[in-house]
């Protein structure tokens, strides 16, 4: 289909192709969303060491998922987003082989079905599909949401201006008191759905609005936090 979420969606299962095949260029690494931001440091490697990334995974490299999603359906305890993983080359090829046999046995169910129990139009990602693999990969909840750093200082401020200039307010301002909300944690994730949930952003924040507003919260926590 010509359908735009379909190809974002099929775009998403590429990635999980091209993590794998770096398997025979040293194997593994991190991936993560375009809109995901670091507020960690990574380890320094110099040039006399070895650069093979597995040296540098954690976990030992087993495949790792960061991002775990939050919801009161205990349905989702136990599941990650795929916004920030990281493995061993071998690690990758395991697990894009299971996101594989999945997607291939949905699509034989859905071939076979003669009463029409499967709806086409559902969608189905990446995100689904680390849903049915639950268990098979460590979950970690080291990144945090865009509305959980888009916030006021809990303090009075003299700097906090009234909502007549979209511009000025697109990013609430960020103390030193504010860093330890990103305290051992590993990124952020700016998704628009978690951007428009952000408390005191104009109500008329487009997702045009949305390389602005990262920008300057990274600006803002690197000023303020490191």
């Amino acid at each position: 289909r010509n359908h735009q979420p379909v190809m974002y969606n099929r775009f998403c299962f590429l990635r999980w192709l091209a993590m794998a095949a770096l398997t025979n260029a040293g194997g593994g690494g991190f991936m993560a969303d375009y809109d995901v931001f670091p507020v960690s440091h990574a380890p320094k490697i110099t040039k006399q060491q070895n650069t093979n990334m597995n040296d540098f995974l954690p976990y030992e490299g087993d495949f790792s998922v960061y991002c775990k999603i939050h919801t009161t359906n205990n349905k989702y305890n136990d599941v990650g987003m795929p916004c920030l993983m990281s493995g061993r080359g071998d690690e990758w090829n395991r697990m894009t082989e299971d996101i594989l046999q999945i997607i291939t046995t949905e699509l034989q169910k859905r071939q076979n079905d003669n009463n029409n129990n499967y709806d086409d139009g559902v969608m189905w990602s990446d995100t689904v599909a680390l849903y049915r693999l639950r268990g098979k990969y460590l979950l970690h909840d080291t990144v945090l949401l865009a509305d959980q750093v888009l916030i006021r200082p809990s303090s009075n401020s003299n700097n906090i201006q009234k909502e007549n200039a979209k511009g000025e307010l697109l990013l609430p301002y960020w103390n030193k008191e504010h860093c330890n909300i990103t305290s051992f944690k590993h990124a952020v994730h700016f998704s628009y759905d978690t951007i428009r949930k952000a408390p005191y952003l104009p109500s008329e924040t487009t997702l045009q609005d949305r390389p602005t507003i990262i920008r300057r919260f990274i600006n803002s926590w690197k000023d303020t936090c490191l």
